[in-house]
């Protein structure tokens, strides 16, 4: 009895409840309804109003980046690698030690060149008995030459001189006997057979001189210049060998003090004044190798091993998002917080602004471009690696129109404020000009002195905001121009791929417009027996950019090599071939086609045009063909 009692207490407490509730809520309601009279005027308990200021605007890019010193003292591993790997740290003082000049900083593994050192040694002992040889053979060539000229070839000269002038005095002797043997036969003293024996050795006599006169001719003008030739050839000779034994033994005497000189690199000494800070190096962003300095690691011929930054000379590196970089220049006024130093903030000026962005890692596709931004007079304590938030000034208007950037609704390609005037509500066309963290610069629409809602996404309703069409003008002309391109890729091509034929055999249940390519009305089959010339009606909806890639590689790969080369792109792909051939091969294969229309419907998407797979930004309008990937600097 006493559950049922306390259960009926329980329903009668709970239908009061819901009675009050609904009466405060009627209650509420009229109260609003009175208060703000009807038409445009809202509940504005919730409301929040800001009015429209008027004064100086400063346009800030902020982001965050790392300490380094400006001028630091980089100590590099002038050790040659023998391999890949690189050289050992044997040891390394600690990280913030004060260091002098010349102080040992670290000491490398020099195990290997004290080997090679070794080897080389006898290398350049073999070398050096090489090189005295030649010597020796070059001194002998020489002397061989003076002997033959002045002593062998003389010596034989003078000996068939020597000849000559016995065979001239025996024919002298023979010719006198033989004149007077022709006195002693004509008185008959002497006999025939004498006579005649006489007048012989006149002839031999002259036959032996004739003789010694030609080899005096022989060994002069053939034996001695043949010998001095050869002569010739062998001091030559032995030069050349004496030049190759002189700089084989140089080379090896330069490697033996080259490798003395590597071993001495092994002590790492400090070349000035100042703190040690390693050269580490992270790998977050997944684009380089990470590094880390410290007994055992391994480091490579010009990587840098330690700096010795000047704590005088500080400034950060930052990284700026492409889309506010062309904003930075150099030149421009900056705030710095270092984390290290919240409640201090630093004055700076950009000082550098990479040309080209940092390289990122595969899979990321922000691009970041390295600021430089120097520290005017950096507090003690300052160490590099700490981080730090820049605030760079990139504008100033000395007197602008600006309201919060939470006023701002973005509507059909246009910007509008609700302004609150006299208890009602109205949408102001606006249009807007630099922006920063918290106001938004607004060039015509608005005045000062205004109320503007702060937080109007509640308040849509309650005004009257234009129809919109959906797609801006020059959006359409951009679609327009895509549209009719992908009209030319599948006029052209007599049989689309499976994926795509069964993208046009589902197209008239996509929802939206379809994009007729030259053929009949819907209906027409896809299969391989359409008569020539007809397309099917193919709903880019239902198609992904693989697809659209592959219609385009279809069409226009004559050669049917799987790839596009610069002759046979299109003219409307030929403007943006270099962007959209990723690997610089000189061809835009399937990935590459497919990455290009993905990316540039994904930039159409952001910009709140309409794109395949999905109505228009703003609602309405039929769907529109997603361009090719010729299209994608469009």
């Amino acid at each position: 009895m006493k559950t049922s009692l306390i259960a009926h207490r329980g329903r009668v407490f709970s239908r009061l409840l819901l009675a009050l509730v609904v009466v405060s809520a009627v209650a509420i309601g009229c109260g609003a309804y009175l208060t703000w009279g009807g038409g445009n005027r809202v509940d504005n308990q919730a409301m929040i109003l800001d009015k429209v200021s008027q004064g100086i605007f400063r346009h800030v890019v902020t982001e965050r980046g790392e300490v380094e010193s400006s001028s630091n003292v980089d100590v590099i591993c002038e050790v040659q690698s023998k391999n890949t790997a690189g050289t050992a740290i044997l040891d390394v003082v600690p990280e913030g030690t004060i260091v002098k000049v010349g102080e040992q900083l670290a000491r490398l593994d020099a195990s290997a060149l004290d080997d090679e050192l070794s080897r080389q040694e006898i290398e350049c002992n073999t070398s050096q008995a090489a090189m005295i040889q030649a010597e020796s053979a070059l001194a002998t060539a020489k002397i061989n030459r003076q002997e033959y000229l002045d002593g062998t070839f003389k010596q034989e000269e003078q000996v068939i001189l020597g000849e000559i002038s016995v065979a001239e005095e025996n024919l002298r002797r023979a010719e006198d006997y033989a004149k007077y043997s022709e006195t002693l036969a004509a008185k008959g003293y002497v006999t025939d057979l004498q006579l005649e024996a006489d007048k012989f050795a006149v002839e031999k006599s002259g036959i032996d001189l004739a003789t010694a006169q030609t080899k005096l001719t022989v060994i002069r003008d053939f034996t001695r210049p043949k010998m001095v030739g050869q002569l010739d050839a062998e001091i030559k000779t032995a030069e050349a060998n004496l030049v190759s034994a002189q700089n084989t033994y140089k080379r090896h005497a330069e490697k033996f003090k080259l490798i003395e000189e590597q071993i001495g690199r092994c002590i790492v000494k400090a070349p000035a004044d100042g703190q040690v800070v390693y050269a580490n190096k992270g790998n977050s962003r997944g684009s380089e190798r990470e590094v880390i300095i410290e007994p055992g690691a391994l480091v490579r011929e010009r990587q840098v091993i330690i700096r010795l930054p000047d704590p005088k000379k500080m400034q950060v590196k930052a990284k700026i998002n492409e889309s506010r970089i062309d904003r930075v220049r150099e030149g421009q006024p900056a705030i710095v917080r270092v984390d290290a130093f919240p409640e201090r903030e630093m004055t700076g000026v950009v000082k550098k602004v990479d040309d080209y962005p940092i390289a990122g890692s595969w899979w990321s596709t922000v691009k970041e471009y390295g600021t430089t931004i120097e520290i005017f007079d950096p507090p003690e304590g300052m160490r590099p690696g700490m981080t730090a938030e820049v605030r760079i000034q990139v504008a100033e208007l000395p007197d602008a129109v600006q309201v919060p950037v939470q006023a701002i609704v973005e509507h059909g390609g246009d910007h509008f404020c609700l302004v609150s005037s006299d208890a009602r509500l109205s949408a102001a066309k606006v249009a807007i000009g630099p922006t920063n963290d918290k106001f938004v610069v607004i060039t015509q629409g608005v005045t000062p002195g205004q109320s503007v809602v702060v937080n109007p996404r509640g308040y849509l309703t309650a005004v009257d905001l234009p129809t919109t069409s959906g797609v801006k003008s020059a959006e359409k002309d951009a679609w327009a121009r895509a549209s009719e391109r992908t009209k030319t890729v599948l006029a052209a091509a007599e049989r689309p791929e499976p994926a795509v034929r069964q993208a046009a055999a589902t197209s008239s249940d996509a929802g939206g417009a379809t994009l007729a390519a030259g053929g009949p009305a819907s209906g027409t089959k896809p299969s391989g027996d359409k008569p020539r010339g007809q397309r099917p009606n193919i709903d880019l909806s239902k198609m992904s950019p693989a697809q659209m890639a592959r219609m385009a590689l279809d069409q226009y790969d004559s050669d049917k090599d799987g790839k596009l080369s610069q002759g046979e792109a299109p003219e409307h792909m030929s403007g943006n071939f270099s962007q959209t051939d990723s690997n610089s091969d000189g061809n835009l294969d399937l990935a590459e086609l497919t990455a290009a229309t993905a990316k540039f419907i994904a930039r159409m998407r952001s910009a709140g045009v309409g794109a395949p797979g999905g109505a228009p930004s703003g609602g309405g309008g039929n769907q529109v063909a997603a361009p090719n990937a010729g299209a994608t600097g469009q």
